[in-house]
């Protein structure tokens, strides 16, 4: 859903993100039907006719989380060669963002659908120096089989990906991730989280009325147990966080008053107070893991 979010941005010009439930996912919660060669095709089926423009690279609220993530692993590492990667970019602006900041940053983007990595490169390219541009490698591929040698990168990101997957495919996904981190480097993941409260109601509600856009989607409580059967060793920490969203959410209610409530508490989350003081009592959206493979 965080990446579906970006169109809501287009709509509405608001910020949005994604989905969540109330216990992690497990195999045998898969729905019938469901499987993850579906999921591939349908997110190839949906870049093939997402119309994309400027506004749907802006800055979010998530985005913004990931970008400050980032940064701080990147000021950890300062004065040394830094290879990164998206494993499943989606619509990525953040290298407009880092490679001109961090010299020594080389990033790869890489995705399923060549038409998503198509309209990246159309959006990122003139936005860059030519130096830029030779730091920045976009390939098809599969979060599955990345494709690359072990222990290539210094960090590995996404956001929105995992989330779509149930538990066997998590622990694929994540060795893999295991397999291509050098010892010391960091993997950083942005997906729902089923601690939002507001997020997970209004997810179901949105499911209970045919009003759910963003297909199968598993809220996540933590990856801890899937980086316990991926990672050898490895350190994790993870943040609860943007209730604003899970308020937004709200405003989507056919209930007026309901609306009218998810407006005013939105409007009362974009000051900093109260953004802690309601994700403290109702939770957030997002779950920001960091886990450091040893």
């Amino acid at each position: 859903m965080l990446r579906g979010l970006v169109n809501n941005h287009r709509l509405e010009n608001r910020d949005s993100p994604q989905t969540a439930d109330s216990q992690p996912p497990t195999a045998d919660s898969r729905p019938v039907g469901t499987s993850r060669l579906s999921a591939e095709e349908s997110w190839n089926d949906y870049w093939n006719r997402c119309p994309v423009s400027d506004q749907d690279f802006v800055l979010l609220d998530f985005r913004r989380i990931l970008l400050d993530a980032l940064t701080r692993e990147l000021n950890d590492r300062a004065g040394q060669p830094v290879r990164m990667l998206n494993a499943g970019c989606g619509l990525d602006p953040l290298p407009v963002h880092l490679l001109p900041r961090f010299p020594l940053l080389d990033i790869s983007l890489l995705d399923l659908s060549e038409q998503c990595l198509a309209r990246n490169r159309d959006f990122l390219m003139p936005k860059l120096t030519p130096e830029a541009q030779a730091r920045l490698h976009l390939q098809q591929g599969n979060a599955f089989a990345l494709g690359f040698e072990p222990e290539s990168f210094d960090v590995v990101y996404h956001t929105g990906v995992i989330e779509h997957f149930l538990a066997d495919d998590q622990v694929r996904i994540l060795s893999e991730i295991a397999r291509v981190l050098k010892p010391g480097g960091s993997y950083l993941s942005l997906n729902p989280c089923s601690r939002g409260r507001l997020y997970v109601a209004m997810k179901r509600y949105l499911e209970a009325h045919g009003r759910w856009e963003f297909g199968p989607e598993y809220p996540v409580h933590s990856l801890r147990r899937p980086a316990q059967a991926a990672f050898r060793s490895f350190a994790i920490r993870e943040s609860n966080l943007d209730f604003k969203f899970s308020a937004w959410m709200l405003t989507k209610h056919d209930n007026r008053r309901i609306a009218w409530l998810g407006d005013r508490l939105t409007r009362l989350a974009s000051r900093p107070f109260f953004e802690r003081l309601f994700r403290s009592l109702l939770g957030g959206y997002i779950l920001l893991t960091r886990i450091k493979k040893a």
